[in-house]
């Protein structure tokens, strides 16, 4: 009984060791702060409160959630498109280029993933919601809306 206890928490401790060292990569890619900011790294940003900046002010753009469909349905930020990130390939071309872009992920990695893809067809107004999902809710207390269900 004590040596499985002893191995749950290496292990736990292996994942905690990862989950933070994920985190401070993560942050280390995109160290933006505002609007329109960009990084040293290529990557511009927008943090949660310059989003709810923008919806409150009406400004006009594109919201694109990266996740899979059943993550968009339990809950996604109000106004969002979901385009997952392994389909941004086959739909980069209905996306509009006058219009600015916010992708956003759960926390970023996806986010960088579209950015650099859409980056390379061309685009120019893309931004990338700091720490995803998880930063707006977190730092903002950001509303996120549920999606009814397909299933029938």
């Amino acid at each position: 009984m004590v040596k499985e206890r002893y191995i749950l928490i290496v292990v736990a401790c292996i994942v905690l060791g990862i989950i933070v060292f994920e985190v401070k990569r993560s942050l280390k890619e995109v160290p933006v702060t505002d609007i329109g900011s960009v990084a040293g790294d290529r990557f511009a940003g927008v943090t949660s409160k310059g989003l709810l900046e923008k919806m409150e002010n009406g400004d006009d753009f594109l919201l694109v959630d990266l996740r899979r469909p059943a993550e968009f349905r339990e809950g996604h930020i109000k106004g969002a498109v979901n385009i997952p990130v392994g389909e941004i390939e086959n739909v980069y071309g209905t996306l509009s280029r006058d219009n600015d872009i916010i992708l956003y992920c759960t926390s970023g990695p996806w986010s960088r993933q579209a950015y650099r893809i859409l980056q390379g067809k061309g685009f120019k107004k893309i931004r990338i919601l700091v720490n995803g999902i998880v930063g707006w809710k977190w730092e903002v207390n950001g509303e996120v809306v549920a999606s009814p269900s397909d299933a029938s």
